[in-house]
């Protein structure tokens, strides 16, 4: 809820988000994506997350990814403790379509990723 808003055709859009998120347990790690409903003219994301948080030495994932529905990120542990996952990208539809971030579990776990209240996403137009 609040992670989607819908785009228009041949418009270009600057999205940024930030994630807060829980995993179900240290050895279940966290996937991120995006959805819209053609695949898109243009699109590029990228992802730098918290695996697992500490002051002196904490482990962060980084990716990227063009496709939709196609992981930017995929880790294979996590953490129970809050943690924080920043996505940012640019996306021209080729329809309208209503895009949307996509958080999930690298396994298939009930409950195994859960996004917090309080994450948000921010998107622009850049084309006016």
């Amino acid at each position: 809820t609040g992670l989607t808003h819908p785009l228009l055709s041949g418009h270009t859009y600057a999205i940024n988000a930030c994630l807060f998120t829980t995993n179900n347990a240290s050895t279940t790690g966290s996937q991120f994506g995006y959805n819209i409903g053609a695949a898109p003219t243009l699109a590029l994301f990228g992802n730098h997350g918290a695996v697992t948080n500490s002051v002196t030495a904490g482990a962060f994932s980084l990716g990227t990814a063009t496709a939709r529905d196609t992981a930017i990120t995929a880790q294979t542990t996590g953490q129970t403790a809050t943690g924080i996952h920043w996505l940012a990208g640019y996306i021209q539809p080729s329809a309208d379509g209503t895009f949307a971030l996509r958080a999930t579990s690298e396994v298939t776990v009930a409950a195994g990723l859960t996004v917090k209240a309080g994450s948000w996403m921010a998107i622009r137009e850049t084309d006016n």
